[in-house]
């Protein structure tokens, strides 16, 4: 083992051993929120730090299933909301009636509205925001 080597081990070994130290690192270095580090603390005070990061029970094909149907749920929310908006870009374009009134009648949440202004920006489509 070369000395760079057996110095970031016996550092790795002081700080985690330092519980003060470590939430000095993990606060310092990488930004870490003061309740994220309180808890990361008593987890290695409580487990110990070999257990805290074991991941012989890790099953991956399982957590392969969870991000599956993760990634489809948002998939269908985010397909969901892209349907309104073109919905909304259509009824300001062809009935003229205002983003606000078209996204109501949609029921598109107001934190959108920004969205739908900028798509209609972009396709070039009048629009007005409120009756």
């Amino acid at each position: 083992m070369t000395t760079i080597h057996k110095a970031k081990d016996n550092s790795l070994k002081l700080i985690l051993g330092d519980h003060e130290l470590f939430s000095e690192f993990l606060r310092d270095f990488i930004d870490v929120e003061r309740e994220e580090i309180e808890s990361i603390v008593k987890n290695i005070e409580r487990k110990g730090i070999r257990e805290m990061f074991a991941i012989e029970n890790y099953d991956v094909q399982e957590t392969r299933r969870v991000a599956k149907s993760e990634g489809k749920l948002e998939g269908k929310m985010e397909g969901k909301l892209e349907g309104k908006i073109e919905a909304v870009l259509n009824l300001v374009k062809n009935l003229k009636i205002s983003v606000s009134e078209a996204m109501r009648v949609l029921e598109l949440p107001e934190k959108e509205q920004q969205r739908v202004v900028k798509e209609l920006k972009i396709k070039g489509i009048p629009y007005t925001l409120k009756n």
